[in-house]
C-alpha cells in the first residue's frame, strides 16, 4: 500500500472497537512469519501470503468466505438450540 503501511491500517481498524466485527483478510508479499503473527495480533482474522496468479486469488478468497459461512451457520443452529 502506497500511502499507509499494512500495519498501521489494522491497528486503526482495532482500534475502532466495533469494527471487530468485521472480518479483516491480510494479504502479504511478507515471507515472515512474525510479520503474520503481527497483523494476527493486530485484528487480522485470516492473513495469507499474496499471490500475482488471479485463480488462486479467487479460491482463497472462496474458501475462506465458504469457512466463514459455515462457521455462521454452525453458530445459527446452536443459537437455535439452545432458545
Amino acid at each position: 500500500m502506497p500511502e499507509v503501511a499494512g500495519f498501521e491500517v489494522l491497528a486503526w481498524i482495532r482500534d475502532q472497537g466495533s469494527a471487530l466485527n468485521v472480518p479483516v483478510i491480510a494479504l502479504t508479499a511478507s515471507p515472515s512469519e512474525r510479520d503474520m503473527e503481527r497483523a494476527r495480533s493486530l485484528c487480522a482474522r485470516e492473513v495469507r501470503r499474496r499471490s500475482e496468479e488471479l485463480d488462486e486469488l479467487t479460491r482463497l478468497i472462496r474458501s475462506i468466505g465458504d469457512r466463514w459461512i459455515e462457521a455462521s451457520e454452525m453458530r445459527g443452529a446452536h443459537m437455535a438450540a439452545m432458545g
